[in-house]
């Protein structure tokens, strides 16, 4: 009977992975399904900025097939227009007045005007009543900065970490023996 069990246990024991292999079986699985999550968000975010994109262009591209005037022409308050429209047209402004506004621009239009840059000596500062001025920030005291020696972590602490360990586990013990849970 000793040599039938034996031999069922070095049969058990030859089939039987160990507890190790089990975990990085197990880890590898996980791993694997944590891969092909990403690899499936990473598809699907593509995928997403694509159609996104296409329909921009196909929402573009039926705007002008479908309008008739210019994205810089006031249309008819009463229409009804799209919201799609309304912000290409926003875009449209805002690029206009940035291309206005630039320095460059402005610059030509103020030399066209006839417009001179100020000199400090030509500027006439006029008093207004009432007005009282923005107190300006003080960026830096005017008392020299003192200098304070630095501690040392040497003068701080001076016992070893097992040291501060022991102490901390004696004092807990205390607390615990006293009747005083921490």
């Amino acid at each position: 009977m000793e040599p039938v069990l034996n031999l069922r246990r070095k049969i058990k024991l030859a089939y039987e992975q160990a507890p190790w292999r089990i975990e990085l079986r197990r880890g590898v699985w996980l791993l694997l399904i944590i891969v092909v999550c990403a690899a499936l968000a990473a598809f699907y975010t593509d995928i997403s900025a694509r159609t996104n994109a296409l329909g921009r262009t196909i929402q573009q591209m039926q705007l002008n097939m479908n309008s008739a005037y210019s994205l810089r022409f006031e249309p008819d308050p009463d229409a009804i227009v799209p919201i799609e429209e309304l912000n290409m047209q926003i875009a449209a402004l805002r690029l206009q007045l940035a291309q206005l506004t630039n320095r460059q621009a402005m610059q030509v239009a103020l030399n066209r005007a006839g417009y001179k840059e100020a000199q400090p000596e030509n500027v006439i500062y006029l008093a207004v009543p009432g007005y009282q001025p923005v107190s300006t920030a003080e960026l830096a005291s005017q008392n020299p900065p003192t200098f304070v020696a630095p501690v040392s972590p040497t003068m701080l602490y001076n016992d070893s970490l097992l040291d501060a360990i022991q102490g901390g586990w004696k004092r807990i013990s205390d607390m615990v023996q006293s009747g005083v849970l921490p």
